[in-house]
């Protein structure tokens, strides 16, 4: 994501692989938070590493403002990493 472009903020953790969201692939608080992270849910997203790579640009862009769930993923396609996964 950084080569790409795709910042996590400071003070956000990074947490990957954590399963803390079982239904979901990734997870993002937002701000304010106490302590901001983004959770990436790797048993649920499987072994595909574009996969994993859209989850984490998608969630990162959350990390950076994105709230709505289609602006994320718009977002995250700016970056090279497209939902190709479902369409919302």
């Amino acid at each position: 994501m950084e080569n790409a472009g795709d910042h996590l903020p400071a003070g956000f953790d990074y947490r990957c692989p954590d399963a803390e969201y079982p239904t979901r692939w990734g997870a993002t608080s937002v701000p304010p938070c106490g302590a901001c992270f983004v959770a990436i849910n790797t048993a649920a997203i499987g072994p595909d590493d574009a996969k994993l790579r859209h989850v984490v640009a998608h969630e990162f862009c959350h990390a950076n403002g994105i709230h709505d769930e289609q602006a994320a993923d718009d977002c995250a396609a700016r970056f090279g990493f497209p939902n190709i996964y479902f369409k919302r």
